[in-house]
C-alpha cells in the first residue's frame, strides 16, 4: 500500500487526536465555563471547523480536476500532482478568505506584521 497506507495512518492519528482534544476540552470547560459560555465556545469551534472543511472540500475538488486535466494533457503524473498541489493551496486560501476564516486572518496578520518589520529593518540606515 505504500504512501496510501501512510496517508491513512496519519489521517486516522489526527482524527483520534482531535477527538481526544475535544473530549478533554469538554471535560475542562464544564469546570471552567458557564453553560452559556460553553455553548458560545462550541458554536465558535463548529463554525471554524465547517469553514475549514468547506474550503478543503472545494480545494480538493479543484485539485482533483487539475490532476485529471494535466495528466491527460501532459501524461506526466508528477507534473500533475505538482500543479494540483499549487491549485489546492491557492483554492484553499481564496475560499478560506471568502468565508472569513478567523484562523486565516490571524495568520495573515502575523505574516504582514513580520513583513513590515523586515521592510523597516531593511530601510534603516546604520
Amino acid at each position: 500500500m505504500g504512501h496510501v497506507a501512510i496517508s491513512v495512518a496519519v489521517t486516522g492519528s489526527s482524527a483520534i487526536k482531535m477527538l481526544l482534544l475535544v473530549l478533554g476540552l469538554g471535560r475542562r470547560s464544564r469546570s471552567l465555563l458557564t453553560p452559556s459560555a460553553r455553548a458560545r465556545l462550541l458554536r465558535e469551534i463548529l463554525e471554524s471547523v465547517s469553514r475549514t472543511l468547506l474550503a478543503s472540500l472545494v480545494a480538493a475538488a479543484g485539485a482533483y480536476g487539475v490532476v485529471t486535466l494535466v495528466t491527460h494533457a501532459s501524461g506526466s503524473l508528477p507534473l500533475a500532482f505538482l500543479v494540483a498541489s499549487v491549485a489546492f493551496g491557492v483554492l484553499f486560501l481564496v475560499f478560506a478568505w471568502g468565508v472569513r476564516s478567523s484562523e486565516l486572518e490571524v495568520l495573515l496578520r502575523g505574516a504582514m506584521r513580520r513583513l513590515r518589520g523586515k521592510r523597516e529593518a531593511a530601510t534603516e540606515k546604520p
